[in-house]
């Protein structure tokens, strides 16, 4: 039975790619490729952001079509402060390799795994690299393969559709002609992770909030899709251009249970509290907080941990009192 014909009968279309190229893929993709959801500021926004940038200075990043649950959400907005642990893990990412690059980041809550996630994921945007950013691993756990695939593939296509060749969106269709709607999403999922792992040019695969697909039964038990969320061994040595980071929090049940030895000890990363003096310049972007003496009590009473300064700030709001002086602050610190 002629595919040409099979894809006809099933409503496969015309679409032109980035390089001007025509190709022939499913309506649901088009679809998918056509729509505004998830889509990211122009890459030269990120581009511009990025330039003269160094390590403890603080940028303001561009939407990336998804972002961490508390980002822009504070007195902060979309300010970043770019640490020396981001620029080493940058670093090490884009650095060319003959091996692929796999690195879980684990540490406790709200020090700020997300953010490096973000900038990781912008750096990679305004590099053009593919790449997949999943913002929320919850947003994986569903109750099918198909309904995964189609998350797989909205946050794939939404980042990727300028820079995708006709050639590349023929790839990841290849296998879709024989499959109903429902399958086409699992089809061209598996493909999409298949692309990243065998690219001929780095490729970035990021899942934040890793450790939410395991907290019961592992999502990729249930969801043979997502096994390669789980076995860091599917990015296998051999495939120099894929870079795979995921965030957890310490001591996970993804840690515990799923990396040997040997693995946790190569992969993971530890991030913890900010520096003293990083966390001198979030400090500094607070008109309450930047004053001297309330600066040193904020530092002891955050532990300079970024989402304990989120609550601060929160309280200091609903409080609606003048703060002036370190006498002011006192309330504020036995609330927190």
């Amino acid at each position: 039975y002629p595919i040409k014909k099979r894809r006809i009968e099933q409503g496969w279309k015309s679409y032109t790619a980035s390089d001007g190229h025509s190709v022939e893929l499913p309506s649901e993709i088009i679809d998918m490729l056509e729509s505004d959801s998830f889509v990211p500021d122009k890459r030269i926004d990120f581009k511009n952001a990025f330039q003269n940038f160094s390590a403890r200075q603080s940028i303001i990043l561009p939407h990336l079509g998804q972002e961490p649950k508390h980002f822009a959400k504070s007195y902060q907005g979309r300010t970043v402060l770019v640490t020396k642990q981001m620029n080493d893990i940058w670093d090490k990412l884009s650095a060319d390799s003959d091996n692929s690059i796999k690195r879980v980041l684990s540490g406790p809550m709200g020090v700020g795994k997300s953010y490096i996630s973000y900038f990781l994921a912008s750096k990679a945007y305004a590099e053009e690299w593919p790449m997949l950013y999943i913002a929320d691993a919850s947003d994986l756990n569903v109750e099918s393969p198909e309904k995964a695939g189609e998350v797989i593939c909205r946050y794939f296509l939404a980042l990727n559709k300028d820079i995708l060749t006709a050639a590349e969106l023929e790839k990841i269709v290849q296998c879709a002609s024989d499959r109903n709607t429902q399958q086409i999403w699992v089809t061209v999922a598996e493909q999409i992770l298949d692309s990243i792992k065998l690219a001929r040019r780095k490729a970035l695969l990021i899942v934040d909030e890793h450790g939410i697909l395991f907290e019961k039964e592992p999502v990729p038990l249930r969801i043979h899709l997502l096994s390669p969320l789980m076995n860091l061994n599917f990015w296998g040595e051999k495939y120099k251009f894929a870079r795979v980071i995921f965030t957890g929090t310490a001591h996970a049940k993804y840690e515990r249970e799923y990396l040997k030895n040997g693995q946790h000890e190569f992969w993971v990363i530890y991030v913890g509290p900010l520096q003293s003096n990083s966390f001198d310049i979030l400090l500094q972007l607070h008109p309450i907080l930047s004053i001297q003496g309330i600066k040193e009590d904020a530092k002891r009473v955050t532990n300079c941990v970024p989402r304990e300064l989120i609550y601060l700030v929160d309280i200091i709001n609903q409080h609606n009192v003048a703060i002036t002086n370190v006498d002011d602050f006192q309330p504020i610190l036995k609330i927190m």
